[in-house]
C-alpha cells in the first residue's frame, strides 16, 4: 500500500488481507 493511497482504499487492503490470511489458516487444518 503506499503513503498517498486514500483511506477506504487503504482499510479494504486490510480486510482483504487479514481475510485472506483466515482463509489459508482454515485451508492448512
Amino acid at each position: 500500500a503506499e503513503l498517498m493511497e486514500p483511506a477506504p482504499f487503504r482499510n479494504v487492503d486490510l480486510i482483504f488481507c487479514r481475510n485472506a490470511l483466515i482463509y489459508f489458516s482454515r485451508a492448512a487444518k
